[in-house]
């Protein structure tokens, strides 16, 4: 929930790529349905994983791929890649799912 990183991320996403493909926006992460994004970036805190893990399986679409930066999600990561504080997790919606009935 901050603005200054929301706003830094659209100039960088601007610069990058130079397209207004990509929508940033400022949310209380639980209480916003996620179900409307093909992509989610988290990066949040060790304890905040498996709540997270939850309102994804509930509602994240089929299409939809999860990066997790610092932190994994509570499942098996479709692919890692980095190391130590540096690690990114790419979680897709079987990864999650899956999970969820083991």
């Amino acid at each position: 929930m901050n603005p200054w990183l929301v706003m830094y991320s659209r100039l960088q996403s601007f610069k990058l790529r130079g397209s207004g493909s990509a929508k940033f926006v400022v949310r209380d992460l639980w209480k916003h349905d996620l179900c409307h994004y093909n992509h989610i970036i988290i990066f949040g805190v060790d304890s905040m994983m498996p709540p997270l893990h939850s309102k994804l399986i509930r509602e994240m679409t089929r299409d939809c791929n999860v990066i997790a930066c610092r932190f994994p999600l509570p499942c098996k990561p479709s692919h890692m890649i980095g190391e130590g504080l540096d690690t990114v997790w790419l979680y897709k919606h079987s990864d999650i799912v899956q999970h969820s009935t083991t």
